[in-house]
């Protein structure tokens, strides 16, 4: 996949060859000057059922919009004639839509406009254009098309295709390519051998058989989808199963502006860089211009002003959330955030929760007062070490770490009394960009919930008016934030109330975090500097550096590719068109069903849990063949570690899941006869 080439070498060198060796050109428009963003051609026709759903007044509208292009056609070729034209599609569809005249007509022209808008120059036909005016090369544009001129000028303008000398539309010469008869003309508007013509298209039929046909010489140059659709991989790689018509958009400016895209797919390679740029450029970025579009609908509604995202997982969200939005009306901020600076010097995890927070310090081996020197706050238990049962230069081991753990939880208090300083300086932060006169909302994946909670506690709950922004809450965040009903609204979720999306929210939280992963370490406390507060951030470590760097490839292509589309489609366009269940139902399906080449990419990933955790757990767990079961019990994505399975590992993995059922069945039987 040639990401950082717009067209390969190779396709150069044909072009190159073909405008030296002819004088006269004809070429075809759609799909091979220009393409349309979209997966295939009908898929505007969603977006219009989409943006009109008032005016359609509950009627369906695509399926009605093909099955009267097909009409329209019997009934032309009924006649005599060999094309249709728009108006004539529509006259068919008002027999079938029983609306008033002035909606058909509304229907009508927001399919020409998004036809305009969705309409993109293709890189081999930028390429093509440029080289016959760069060798003055005369040259025709020919076209079989049911659109007006006008709009099908206006496209071509839009995507800088100039310098033909005349365009030629089937529904207004009455002949088709598809017939061959519009090639006469073309013949007669050169006046010279039809051998010394060469026509290109993208359809073998209209563009090659019937142009050879007539006399003309004759090039195929197949269009990027198609190439895409014959070379796909099928099960090896998930990236494109489930597309909505919106993650159409983005696999449709990937394979234009890449054209050797497919041959990735036919023969995957080692180097997974490619294979994480497509997962960002097809998965990530209508996820995540999905969110942004969430947000800025929901702080409308709630007439938020500023939306502070919360380090360190909602950096990437702040980055695409700018990059879509960059004057507009709401603003951002990057807020200093964790649950070392927020939650533990202000006391708002309980107990049990510190002594998971602090699991990645402690470490069997190590005496209680060296362990404890690692915990901020925790040098203060040593000199109750003995009075609370356990010998601060005892070595901690499994038989008393759960005590360890306890006097951990249950002195919180005294913790919290000796980073008092901390906690100040933190109010004065929160107070210094939280703003008290208007509502502020915070965005943080949601997981626990504890942040939202922390900053409430420490600029006292009442005084400002906050509001929570996640991406999917879960059972543990929902009673962490039930203190203050309606405080928090949910991407994957509706208002905190569970969808059918929060059990993948809950299975997948792993996963999801490592999308938004951050490319600094943990923010572990502040200081007061000359200019405001300055961060204090934790050194990752350098298996933890080897999971940013590969996120940071993916989420740029991700932005890459949302500026992309943003540069053919209008803003408003695609917010009105966005579907956030449609998004969310193609992100979960790829989460559910991965491919195998997807979970080969993703085995080395490591996931990184608590404060001082250095090392990691693997995402897909590698384990030896008689220990399957036991590696997915603990594989943090279980159905990626099913799909990285080899075909005879996939056998004895079903055959052995058999044999384990039957033992058990065979025990719990044996249990039940002996308690009779």
């Amino acid at each position: 996949m040639r990401f950082h080439n717009d067209i390969s070498a190779s396709s150069v060198d044909i072009l190159t060859d073909l405008v030296t060796r002819y004088e006269y050109f004809s070429l075809d428009v759609f799909d091979t000057l220009i393409t349309r963003l979209c997966g295939v051609p009908e898929d505007i026709f969603k977006f219009i059922e989409v943006k009109q759903q008032s005016c359609l007044q509950g009627y369906t509208f695509a399926d009605r919009r093909v099955r009267a292009e097909t009409l329209a056609r019997e009934h032309a070729l009924q006649r005599g004639e060999v094309e249709v034209t728009l108006d004539a599609i529509y006259r068919e569809l008002a027999n079938d839509l029983p609306l008033p005249e002035e909606t058909m007509e509304r229907l009508k022209r927001t399919e020409t406009d998004l036809e305009l808008e969705f309409s993109a120059a293709t890189a081999q036909g930028a390429l093509l254009i440029k080289l016959l005016q760069e060798k003055q090369r005369r040259f025709i544009l020919t076209s079989d098309m049911y659109l007006p001129r006008p709009v099908i000028e206006a496209l071509l303008g839009k995507c800088g295709m100039t310098g033909h000398e005349i365009l030629l539309i089937s529904n207004e010469c009455g002949k088709t390519k598809r017939g061959g008869a519009l090639y006469d003309d073309v013949i007669s508007h050169f006046d010279c051998a039809p051998g010394n013509i060469l026509h290109i298209g993208d359809n073998w039929h209209s563009d090659f058989s019937r142009a050879r046909f007539a006399g003309l010489s004759a090039h195929h140059l197949p269009a990027a989808r198609e190439a895409f659709r014959k070379q796909a991989a099928g099960e090896k790689i998930a990236l494109f199963r489930g597309k909505s018509a919106f993650k159409n958009i983005f696999i449709a400016n990937v394979i234009n502006r890449h054209p050797d895209f497919a041959s990735f797919l036919n023969s995957p390679s080692g180097d997974n860089r490619e294979y994480w740029q497509a997962f960002g450029k097809v998965v990530v970025a209508p996820l995540m211009l999905s969110l942004v579009f969430w947000l800025k609908d929901r702080a409308a509604e709630l007439e938020i002003g500023k939306i502070g995202f919360l380090a360190r997982d909602g950096l990437f969200a702040k980055r695409c959330f700018d990059l879509v939005f960059p004057k507009g009306d709401i603003q951002t901020d990057y807020l200093a955030a964790s649950r070392r600076l927020l939650t533990v010097p202000n006391s708002v995890l309980s107990p049990t929760e510190i002594g998971n927070y602090y699991r990645g310090l402690i470490h069997p081996g190590a005496t209680c007062a060296a362990t404890l020197s690692r915990i901020p706050g925790a040098e203060a238990l040593v000199p109750r070490m003995k009075g609370l049962g356990l010998d601060p230069d005892k070595v901690l081991t499994q038989e008393n770490l759960p005590l360890f753990y306890r006097i951990l939880g249950e002195n919180s208090g005294v913790m919290t009394h000796a980073l008092r300083h901390e906690a100040e300086i933190v109010r004065e932060y929160l107070q210094t960009r939280v703003p008290v006169s208007e509502r502020y909302a915070v965005f943080d994946l949601g997981w626990r919930g504890s942040l939202q909670k922390a900053i409430d506690t420490i600029l006292g709950r009442g005084n400002r008016d906050i509001v929570g922004f996640y991406f999917g809450t879960n059972d543990q965040a929902l009673s962490t934030m039930r203190y203050k009903p309606n405080s928090h609204h949910s991407y994957s979720m509706h208002n905190g109330m569970p969808e059918y999306e929060c059990c993948s929210c809950q299975e997948h939280t792993d996963v999801i975090e490592f999308i938004f992963s951050a490319d600094h370490g943990s923010v572990t406390g502040l200081t007061r500097g000359h200019d405001g507060f300055e961060w204090v951030i934790s050194a990752p470590s350098h298996a933890e550096r080897e999971a940013q760097a590969v996120a940071a490839i993916f989420q740029k292509a991700a932005l890459e590719a949302i500026s992309e589309v943003l540069q053919t489609v209008p803003v408003a366009t695609l917010q009105s068109l966005h579907q956030r269940v449609a998004i969310q139902n193609g992100f979960f399906d790829f989460l559910h069903n991965p491919g195998r080449y997807d979970a080969r990419c993703f085995s080395p990933v490591r996931i990184f849990s608590s404060i001082g955790d250095s090392v990691g757990v693997k995402l897909i767990g590698d384990y030896p063949l008689w220990r399957l079961h036991r590696a997915e019990r603990r594989s943090l994505w279980k159905a990626a570690f099913r799909a990285g399975m080899s075909r005879k590992t996939r056998l004895f993995y079903r055959c052995s899941r058999g044999v384990r059922r039957v033992i058990l069945w065979f025990r719990d039987s044996t249990r039940r006869l002996r308690g009779r």
